[in-house]
C-alpha cells in the first residue's frame, strides 16, 4: 500500500527520536534505504516538510502566523503571543478580512475575522 508523506514523516520521527551522532546517521541511512525500497525517494521534499511540521507539533514549538485586516498593535501582538505560547513568526496584512485576525499555529486555525463572521451569518440565514 502506498504511503503519504506524512506517514513517512511519522516513521522518520519515531526512528530518529532521541538519537544523535553515529546512531542518527545510521538511522537516516536506514530510512533512505527504506524509501528506496518503497520507491518513495521522489517524495523526500514533502516528507521533510511534514517531518518539520510534526517535530514542531511534538515539541510544542509550531510557528505562529497572524493575518490581520490591519497592522496589529503591540498590545494585540503581546496578547496573541501570551495566549498561543510563543513569539509570532509572521504577520501578514490582508484588508479583505475587513477586521479581526486569522491565527495559525501548527494545525490549529482561529479565524476571528469579520469576513468569516459575515460568512457564518449569511449561511445561518439560508
Amino acid at each position: 500500500m502506498k504511503k503519504f508523506p506524512v506517514q513517512y514523516a511519522r516513521i522518520l520521527l519515531k526512528l530518529t527520536d532521541g538519537l544523535s551522532g553515529t546512531a542518527l546517521d545510521a538511522a537516516l541511512t536506514e530510512f533512505v534505504a527504506y524509501l528506496k525500497t518503497e520507491q518513495a525517494l521522489t517524495k523526500v521534499s514533502y516528507i521533510l516538510q511534514e517531518y518539520e511540521r510534526l517535530a514542531h507539533e511534538v515539541a510544542g514549538t509550531a510557528p505562529l502566523h497572524v493575518t490581520a485586516a490591519h497592522e496589529p498593535t503591540a498590545i494585540t501582538t503581546q496578547a496573541i503571543e501570551k495566549q498561543f505560547g510563543g513569539p509570532i513568526d509572521s504577520i501578514t496584512v490582508d484588508t479583505s478580512l475587513i477586521g479581526g485576525v486569522v491565527i495559525k499555529k501548527g494545525n490549529i486555525i482561529l479565524n476571528a475575522s469579520v469576513t468569516k463572521q459575515l460568512e457564518l451569518l449569511a449561511n445561518s440565514m439560508k
